[in-house]
């Protein structure tokens, strides 16, 4: 399963290891939010997720997310955040739940 996370520049290396160590997943960063809607539009259907994290200043990226059918993922880093319609929340233990979305793929 191929994943595109979208961090921002600052949160990028904090993130760098999300997700190692789970079979079948390969997971790609994305430093966004600059030309997301139109990357989604080009390579979207490359990749079988896209995510975030809950980070608050993530909320603009929402709709350029909606672009990709899905599914779409939050990783809930501070599990404060409500999930919005249309997205997945996944919970800690972080590798736990991207364990548990690559079986249901398959």
């Amino acid at each position: 399963m191929k994943v595109l996370l979208v961090v921002s520049d600052t949160h990028q290396h904090s993130l760098q290891n999300i997700g190692r160590g789970v079979p079948g997943l390969e997971i790609k960063h994305y430093i966004g939010p600059d030309n997301l809607t139109a990357f989604l539009g080009e390579h979207g259907d490359e990749y079988d997720a896209v995510a975030t994290t809950d980070y608050p200043a993530y909320n603009g990226l929402l709709p350029s997310l909606m672009v990709h059918p899905g599914p779409r993922i939050i990783l809930q880093l501070s599990g404060t955040e409500s999930i919005p319609e249309g997205f997945r929340g996944i919970y800690h233990p972080i590798t736990d739940g991207l364990r548990r979305l690559v079986s249901e793929s398959q």
